[in-house]
């Protein structure tokens, strides 16, 4: 199951269908939070999931964790955000990496996440991957949401309550149930 997290916890090192982030090389990608904080998950770096993304981890009955198999894991998040490119609410999902830079401006701003927009710049590629988040000051008004942001908890399937206990499985993590 996966679990809802404070900005703070983030470290350097469903039924509901989402329009995702895409962040292309090169490209500078403006985005405005919508949620209060991020969703936390794992994943299994195996290509086995649909569109050939690592496999969600099941939690404590994952064939994934079993062992012989045990293929790892790795930390992931979620979160709601208005893409000025499109004018339309997307989910970003990513890793520490990225989590981590907004985790920094959210403490720059003191937690208040309305006052400003995000810029990501996405350099390199494959294992030279790297994100550069860059907090400016805000151009998002409630009038541009046109339609529902998406509902990332319930994507997820994870309760809005923060929730911290991690008892179910060893991870530490609450995994997303499939």
């Amino acid at each position: 199951m996966a679990k809802n997290v404070g900005w703070s916890a983030i470290q350097e090192n469903s039924g509901e269908r989402a329009d995702y982030v895409k962040l292309e090389a090169g490209k500078k990608t403006r985005l405005h939070i919508l949620d209060e904080n991020p969703i936390q998950f794992s994943v299994h770096p195996i290509a086995g999931g649909a569109q050939g993304r690592p496999e969600r981890c099941k939690g404590k009955d994952c064939p994934f964790c079993a062992k012989p198999l045990d293929y790892g894991k790795k930390t992931r998040y979620a979160v709601s955000v208005f893409a000025f490119d499109t004018n339309q609410p997307k989910v970003l999902e990513g890793g520490t990496q990225i989590f981590a830079g907004i985790s920094a401006a959210v403490e720059a701003y003191e937690g208040q996440t309305k006052a400003f927009d995000i810029i990501i710049n996405r350099t390199g590629a494959g294992l030279e991957t790297r994100y550069t988040v860059v907090p400016v000051p805000t151009q998002y008004k409630p009038e541009m949401l046109k339609v529902e942001k998406f509902n990332v908890a319930k994507i997820y399937g994870v309760s809005t309550a923060t929730d911290d206990d991690t008892t179910d499985h060893p991870s530490a993590i609450d995994e997303v149930p499939f």
